[in-house]
């Protein structure tokens, strides 16, 4: 089942939203033809980026917020992300479109693809129910509604890039001391007491 959202702004509202059966992909293409991914947020001034060289045997690599080895597995299983994007709802609308927050978005997501062609949308507001994101693609006029589950996933990345983890460094062991040898223990000399006799001397003639 659809549900139309209505937007928050009065200017929104007059949109006439069309449903679509089922919805769709917000971009029809498989993994392996993306090449780069960026995604800003443009509120808090943060980016994260990572590329590869080729489509089948590139290794994808941090680009932002500075260049550094990206985790393999991490980096494709956000491109998987990406092209799982889902919308559930079309809104068409011949009004303002900045009611849905789209036209001065929080966040945009960059794509860069193996032929060459770029692809960009625009994250604008949550809708009134917070079950979905409003977002336009470049170039377009009808704004699209995207389930918050799956376009959070993929905000997400600015939280936590595709980075190899950091090994977490072994304590080193303090140096142990060498065993000290104990100290020899003087045996006492005996003493005579008093009431001894002492030894007589002989007078030599």
């Amino acid at each position: 089942m659809l549900f139309v959202q209505s937007p928050k702004d009065k200017a929104a509202a007059e949109a006439t939203p069309t449903l679509v059966g089922g919805g769709g992909v917000v971009w029809s293409m498989s993994a392996d033809q993306i090449l780069e991914v960026r995604i800003v947020d443009l509120v808090k001034n943060r980016r994260v980026g990572f590329a590869k060289s080729s489509a089948n045997l590139g290794v994808w690599s941090m680009t932002e917020p500075e260049p550094a080895t990206a985790d393999q597995n991490a980096a494709a299983s956000a491109v998987a992300s990406l092209t799982n994007l889902h919308y559930s709802t079309i809104i068409t609308t011949a009004t303002d479109l900045s009611g849905f927050g789209v036209l001065t978005p929080a966040y945009t997501i960059e794509l860069k693809l193996a032929d060459g062609s770029q692809l960009k949308l625009a994250v604008g507001n949550k809708t009134p129910t917070d079950i979905g994101y409003y977002v336009l693609r470049d170039v377009e006029t009808s704004v699209l509604i995207v389930d918050s589950g799956s376009m959070d996933s993929v905000l997400n990345l600015l939280d936590m890039p595709p980075l190899v983890p950091t090994p977490t460094p072994t304590p080193t062991p303090y140096p142990t001391s060498p065993p000290v040898a104990p100290f020899d223990t003087p045996t006492p000399r005996s003493v005579p007491s008093s009431t001894e006799a002492a030894p007589s001397v002989s007078a030599t003639p």
